[in-house]
């Protein structure tokens, strides 16, 4: 299968900190893209106090530099909502930067769906 470069004109994504809320603040929309992660997809992680859940992990394609924040910033994790505005919420686990330095440079987010029952309007 030959490698194709990430296209961002697909669909938005709403990121801001997650603060165990769906109304949590946007603080910025950016171009994304969702990929199935190739990595092990079954992982147990403690949510609010809850008992462990096992959940997949997706990864979001982002543009280099964008500030999307992981669980060991000093603000806390982000969420992305993907498409922008939809009822589908993303926790950020890990964020990492592809192809550093090139002109084919992006940021992807390790990320794991988040069910929550009050949509945002």
């Amino acid at each position: 299968m030959q490698y194709t470069l990430p296209n961002f004109t697909s669909s938005t994504a709403s990121i801001g900190t997650w603060t165990g809320s769906p109304r949590f603040p946007i603080r910025l929309i950016s171009p994304a893209n969702l990929s199935w992660s190739r990595r092990p997809n079954g992982a147990a992680y403690y949510l609010a106090g809850a008992s462990p859940t096992i959940v997949g992990t997706i990864l979001v394609l982002l543009p280099a530099l964008t500030d999307v924040r992981g669980p060991l910033s000093s603000t806390g994790a982000d969420c992305i909502i993907i498409p922008n505005r939809a009822h589908a919420y993303y926790l950020v686990r890990f964020v990492d930067d592809f192809n550093k330095g090139t002109p084919v440079e992006f940021r992807g987010a390790i990320c794991t769906q988040l069910i929550v029952g009050t949509p945002m309007n």
